[in-house]
């Protein structure tokens, strides 16, 4: 059995009324017929949440005129037809959870709970899933005082500002950034540099529209990896519903996968009102894509919480105001690492550089329609992404390609070759497959990977600074340069 955290524990206690693979007693309205069933909560092989139902009732054939039943493969196999057709339509469908069927089992009495589900499975021998509607569950109708989520396999939090702080001074940088830092650091002595913080082991996400996110650390890990606890609270304690609550967990979702290049989402989420009774929770997937190393993780940046609280702020900002946009950059960006690490790095620069493109149209005031390459060129330079002109002793891997496929050294041209073989692989003046890039690249592959790091460099570096207005003192290292050494 899959182990749980104390507030996914508690998502399954207080919101649910349940415990894992332990039998509920349910009834499933399906296009007004009303279903008795079992109901098990259960976290699959995939480490994905469901509610197994047993019991649902077979096709009863009716006679027809002469008065003989008719069979047909329903009956066979026991999925029962509306079952059948909200699956295959998505309907939403109400659940409501009964009183449990077995006295010795000690949960809490709880009244009925009305649940919006989806028939994930209809399966055979009468039995199946469910899948929660978006994950959520009510509990009360109610506004919310504050929220609790877990965060796991984030990065482990740095705490000590000392170094970061430092090395802005050192740039003559502190005292533009020393207001956007109140809420990581109490006061700093000129004489010695030493720096008191306001909290210990805690990090403070503070948007400009009042809310406040905290973050603590776990005492003991889940799953085997760094875990936090969060909280949700608005900064004058006054109350907020669950569109807004919703809407604050998507952009710290965003932000917190734009940390780790991988889709970071609470995995539980419980909302608490006035009287500090349970009102609303959500349930998260629990299979976590592998993070990878990226900017934040980057051993030059030793203030992770300072930095984190230096830079929500201002992504809230901007993704608030081009929601869509952003969203689909960092899913570019996600989604591309994920390609490459199944082995389709051709595929995940192509997604890299839509990705760039996107961005690049959010950086420029007047950007060229039809001219992809100047526009994301523009956007690099504006912003100071180094990298632009390729330099042999730097990054021989990715220069060799750049001369094989006549991107002379601009890596951004590169880029744009490599994407259009992936998406247009003919050369239609011989109607054959482009010779450039099937000999220099797929005959040996490998400089995919390189090409593919080259292209998130970009886009990581153009999202910090567009999304956060931050250039870091120390880029990253390229894969191209780490392979030389």
């Amino acid at each position: 059995m899959i182990q749980l955290n104390q507030l996914e524990q508690k998502f399954f206690s207080s919101v649910l009324c349940a415990r894992l693979d332990v039998p509920i007693r349910g009834h499933l309205e399906v296009n007004k017929t009303t279903f008795p069933l079992t109901i098990i909560p259960h976290i699959s092989q995939d480490d994905f949440f469901e509610l197994r139902y047993f019991g649902a009732p077979p096709y009863k054939p009716e006679a027809d005129s002469t008065g003989t039943l008719t069979w047909n493969d329903y009956e066979m196999f026991g999925v029962h037809p509306q079952l059948e057709k909200a699956w295959h339509n998505r309907d939403i469908l109400n659940l409501k959870l009964a009183e449990r069927p077995n006295p010795f089992v000690l949960l809490h009495n709880v009244p009925d709970l009305d649940i919006d589900v989806r028939v994930l499975l209809a399966d055979l021998n009468h039995q199946g899933s469910l899948a929660i509607h978006e994950n959520q569950v009510q509990v009360q109708d109610s506004t919310i005082r504050r929220a609790e989520f877990s965060l796991v396999d984030f990065p482990q939090i740095v705490y000590n500002a000392t170094q970061w702080l430092h090395n802005l001074v050192v740039r003559k940088e502190f005292d533009a950034f020393q207001k956007d830092l109140k809420s990581a650091v109490d006061r700093v002595d000129d004489d010695n540099f030493s720096i008191h913080t306001k909290y210990q082991n805690k990090t403070h996400l503070i948007t400009d529209n009042g809310w406040v996110i905290s973050l603590e650390e776990d005492e003991e890990q889940t799953r085997n990896r760094n875990s936090y606890t969060g909280t949700i609270t608005r900064e004058d304690g006054s109350e907020f519903d669950c569109l807004q609550l919703r809407n604050i967990l998507e952009g710290l979702t965003k932000f917190f996968s734009f940390a780790t290049c991988a889709y970071r989402h609470p995995t539980a989420v419980i909302a608490y009102g006035t009287d500090d009774t349970v009102v609303w929770g959500q349930i998260g997937r629990f299979d976590l894509m592998p993070r990878s190393d990226n900017w934040f993780r980057n051993a030059s940046e030793l203030a992770h919480n300072a930095i984190l609280e230096f830079l929500f702020p201002k992504f809230w900002v901007k993704w608030e105001a081009k929601k869509n946009e952003y969203s689909a950059a960092i899913e570019y960006y996600v989604n591309s690492r994920a390609m490459q690490r199944e082995g389709f790095p051709q595929n995940a620069v192509a997604t890299t550089y839509a990705g760039l493109d996107l961005v690049a149209h959010l950086v420029l005031t007047n950007p060229k329609r039809t001219d992809s390459v100047d526009n994301i060129t523009k956007s690099l330079h504006s912003h100071g992404i180094p990298h632009q002109n390729l330099d042999q002793s730097k990054t021989p891997i990715i220069f060799q390609a750049a001369q094989d496929l006549n991107a002379q050294k601009s890596g951004v041209k590169l880029l744009n070759k490599v994407r259009n073989y992936v998406v247009h692989p003919m050369d239609f003046n011989n109607n054959a497959i482009k010779q450039d890039p099937l000999q220099h690249l797929d005959d040996d592959y490998h400089p995919y990977f390189y090409i593919h790091d080259l292209g998130q460099f970009y886009l990581e570096y153009l999202l910090l600074k567009e999304m956060c207005d931050y250039t870091p003192s120390v880029h990253r290292p390229l894969y191209d340069t780490l392979h030389q050494k």
